[in-house]
């Protein structure tokens, strides 16, 4: 049986004494509906306690500051998560029974600024002013933050929406007067922010330095005139200054904003991996700028990131201050591109170095992209692509090839290689089904001016025509006698050598003349037999040999 102790706690032991008395307590207790027993007084005094956290409201609620003896359900608490909830006496926005239509801003605010995190559950948490942002700050949700779509929309995940009426220049932004003057260490994760109903950037942050991080984020609806996340003013910090995981930048259906969703500046040392830039989302209409661009970023890497729907995909632009310096974006998709999938511009005082662009996938399911890289005032850098079979397709001919390989490549650097590597066993590529395209001399014959780039490899099918000056190798396709003129020996400049390979690949011989007065080994006309091959190198001066 139980037994009541004084205190009203509750225990196995010897039956409990009944008497009149007690029974005239119980009846009196039936008829107003209270049970009054012997130490009641006493446990109403103690829950009454203001002071004493295992008294007052210590015995049945929890305070996160208050110390609990270790063991007991108030010391386990502590270790929970903070949730907005616990500051809701805050919220002075709650226009209907639907929580997430409140204004939670408040309560995210103090939430940080007392404990550096808060925690989402699943649903929505409306906002109708700024969540500031200080170094280490964490708002983590729940969730996959990155579904989206109509199927999606109510997936148990965290949401943020910007409600109508929102005041502030973005949703979350950093606080300027650190001591540092600097952001680190800010974390947002697992949670999707929705920017539809409001006129209002999703990120801006200032001052970054290093440490910041977005995981499975899912920034949508973001405003023609707004960025989903605008990351400005970073700086060398000690390490990386963003890492970027699983996120999605969106801004609204059939938007023709010529801003990008994803904006970085002068950010150094930073990586996204598997993120979705998309200029316009409902596959009906690309924007009119970029997806993502990068102004002045250096160490930056892009790994299995997508941009979609808009008319360049990836832009790397110039910084009024600083220079791009080393920026690789590997293994990344490009489609619904209108213009370009990846461009480069850099200064003619600041040109962009060290630039790579590694196995890129272009996709043209929607829209036809007129160029597949451009690149302005770039030095040291490489890019590999390779293209599609759609992009020459049965029938074409050497000529055709090449002229249409050029139309997916503009080029106005220095110092630049594009390879060009199309599928082994797409029988309508080029010679031996490999074919590379140097670039990045500069060079005055209409030839090269109108394809944009200057080659290193041509290829000779008409009947007579004259080398390249820059060209390493040529090929000779020719069914009968092919005639064609070597550059002068010092077309680089008295003392400067040149070098070139040519092969016969065709049924006919190759008559080869030096301009000018120049020679060939003393001679005025080489002969190449039909499937020959020669390598010539100059002296720079007059003269022409063979090695």
């Amino acid at each position: 049986m139980l037994k009541i102790s004084a205190l009203g706690t509750a225990s196995l032991a010897a039956p409990l004494a009944y008497s009149a008395s007690n029974a005239m307590a119980g009846s009196q207790a039936k008829e107003s509906g209270a049970l009054d027993l012997p130490g009641d007084d006493v446990l109403r005094r103690e829950q009454a306690n203001p002071t004493d956290p295992k008294k007052g409201a210590g015995m049945m609620g929890f305070g996160r500051d208050l110390a609990y003896t270790p063991g007991t359900a108030g010391a386990a608490l502590k270790g929970a998560d903070v949730t907005p909830w616990e500051f809701a006496d805050l919220l002075t926005y709650k226009p209907g029974a639907d929580p997430g239509g409140w204004d939670w801003a408040p309560a995210f605010n103090a939430a940080l600024a007392k404990y550096g995190e808060v925690s989402l559950g699943f649903g929505a948490y409306g906002v109708l002013s700024s969540v500031v942002i200080e170094p280490g700050y964490r708002v983590k949700g729940k969730g996959p933050g990155h579904a989206g779509g109509t199927a999606y929309s109510n997936i148990f995940a965290a949401r943020i929406v910007a409600l109508p009426g929102f005041s502030g220049d973005a949703v979350f932004t950093s606080k300027l007067d650190s001591s540092e003057n600097v952001l680190t260490a800010p974390q947002l994760e697992q949670f999707r922010l929705d920017l539809s109903q409001c006129e209002a950037h999703g990120i801006h942050f200032l001052d970054v330095y290093d440490g910041v991080r977005l995981d499975n984020l899912h920034v949508v609806g973001t405003a023609d005139h707004k960025y989903a996340c605008w990351l400005q003013d970073g700086a060398y910090g000690l390490g990386q200054t963003l890492l970027g995981t699983n996120c999605q930048f969106l801004r609204r259906p059939n938007s023709t904003s010529i801003l990008p969703v994803f904006l970085a500046e002068a950010l150094n040392e930073s990586t996204l991996i598997g993120c979705k830039f998309f200029g316009s989302s409902g596959g009906k209409l690309a924007s009119a700028g970029a997806a993502a661009e990068f102004k002045g970023c250096s160490g930056m890497t892009l790994i299995g990131c997508s941009a979609a729907f808009a008319a360049d995909g990836i832009a790397v632009t110039d910084h009024p201050t600083r220079k791009t310096i080393g920026f690789s974006v590997i293994s990344s998709t490009f489609e619904a591109i209108t213009r370009t999938a990846f461009t480069v511009k850099g200064s003619s005082t600041r040109k962009a170095t060290e630039i790579h662009l590694v196995a890129p996938r272009f996709y043209d399911s929607v829209f036809t992209m007129q160029n597949a890289i451009d690149i302005d005032n770039v030095e040291r850098s490489d890019f590999d692509c390779q293209f599609k079979r759609g992009t020459v397709g049965a029938g074409a001919d050497q000529s055709f090839i090449h002229a249409q390989r050029q139309s997916y490549i503009t080029d106005n650097g220095t110092n630049t290689l594009i390879l060009s590597r199309p599928n082994a066993s797409d029988a309508y590529y080029g010679i031996n089904k490999r074919v590379r395209a140097i670039g990045g001399l500069t060079s005055s014959e209409a030839l090269v001016a109108e394809a944009g780039l200057a080659q290193r490899v041509a290829v000779f099918s008409s009947h007579a025509g004259k080398i390249d000056k820059g060209t390493k190798t040529v090929l000779v396709n020719r069914a009968t006698v092919g005639a064609y003129e070597l550059p002068s020996a010092s077309a680089f400049g008295a003392g400067f050598s040149m070098e070139v390979a040519i092969r016969g690949i065709g049924k006919g011989p190759i008559i080869i003349t030096p301009e000018g007065a120049d020679r060939i080994e003393g001679l005025i006309v080489l002969n190449i037999l039909a499937g020959g091959t020669v390598k010539l190198v100059s002296d720079g001066v007059s003269d022409w040999y063979l090695i």
